[in-house]
């Protein structure tokens, strides 16, 4: 979505264009999303924080910048919040192995206009020191 950028947090929740070939591997039904508990916590953490954050329905495929423009109008018109390779996989795994699962990802590239990546930025450098910060925090207490 327009309104993230390198840098800024999102989480993913419900995986609804799951576009790789592992989850198949996983034999569930239903919704593939995070473990609701870890996905409010996570949430709560980084909604509070100084961070751009959202949360939202995702788009997971294994095609490496295969994202085409038309795909990305399409799920972006139908809500999706952003796409990567590994969140409805990784789902999946949690929901089979009963493991408590939750995607916290850092933009790395903008696909709403030319493709951009942009690890080295500010933004991107900044964010992610706070974000280990918030986590190591939260995990020891």
């Amino acid at each position: 979505k327009k309104d993230f950028q390198i840098g800024d947090i999102l989480i993913p929740y419900y995986c609804k264009i799951i576009d790789e070939g592992t989850s198949q591997h996983y034999k569930i039904k239903g919704e593939i999303k995070p473990d609701e508990k870890l996905f409010n916590q996570l949430k709560d953490i980084f909604i509070k924080s100084d961070i751009n954050t959202g949360a939202g329905d995702w788009w997971t495929t294994d095609g490496f910048y295969r994202e085409t423009k038309n795909d990305i109008k399409k799920y972006s018109d139908k809500g999706i919040l952003g796409v990567d390779m590994e969140t409805s996989a990784m789902y999946k795994l949690g929901m089979y192995r009963k493991v408590s699962i939750c995607n916290l990802l850092i933009v790395s590239d903008e696909l709403h206009k030319e493709w951009k990546y942009d690890t080295s930025s500010k933004n991107f450098q900044t964010n992610y020191l706070k974000v280990i910060n918030l986590i190591s925090s939260w995990i020891l207490n």
